[in-house]
């Protein structure tokens, strides 16, 4: 399927959310502070995946930003990978989020560079020409996510965890340990 027309392994990086803004404690600090300093924390948290080793890509690990996926995002997505009919190409919208969301392709753990010195995605030119066939027009970054990983199984698999990361589809219900309402 070309989509030119449109873990275990999981290392997290969370932002550092203030337990309080600064002067916490102090007088004029008030609870309403603490919450505008927790609301006004960037959510730009970053993932690495791993991509499975099942097409010869060893030792290769996506970094993909999960902290600014929206449902208007996702929105955005799932209305590019209709390509016009009724029904979103489930294939296409896996493609379409991890090109969408990839800050950087590792090898060996080392940050691939384009010749700028920024870190290669699936967005980058040099990148995209180079996987674009002779005589083929232009690809996108959902195909350049598909070339390179080979596998529309792994990209779903992929997709599949970046929503999780981002919070769709989180078990609410889970045990998360002691109620914090009770003062244990």
């Amino acid at each position: 399927m070309d989509y030119a027309d449109t873990a275990d392994d999981l290392e997290t990086v969370y932002p550092a959310y203030p337990e309080a803004p600064a002067g916490a404690g102090q007088e004029g600090t008030s609870d309403l502070d603490r919450l505008t300093a927790i609301a006004d924390t960037e959510t730009g948290r970053t993932i690495a995946l791993p991509i499975p080793d099942v097409n010869g890509r060893q030792n290769v690990t996506l970094r993909l930003q999960v902290g600014t996926i929206t449902g208007a995002l996702l929105q955005r997505l799932q209305k590019a990978a209709r390509r016009g009919r009724k029904e979103t190409d489930g294939f296409l919208f896996n493609a379409i989020l991890i090109g969408t969301v990839c800050e950087e392709i590792m090898v060996a753990g080392k940050t691939m560079h384009d010749p700028d010195g920024d870190p290669y995605t699936f967005r980058s030119a040099d990148l995209l020409d180079r996987l674009t066939r002779q005589g083929e027009k232009p690809i996108t970054a959902a195909e350049a996510a598909r070339r390179f990983i080979g596998s529309d199984g792994v990209i779903g698999s992929l997709s599949a965890k970046v929503l999780e990361e981002a919070g769709f589809g989180a078990d609410l219900d889970a045990d998360f340990g002691a109620d914090p309402t009770q003062g244990g």
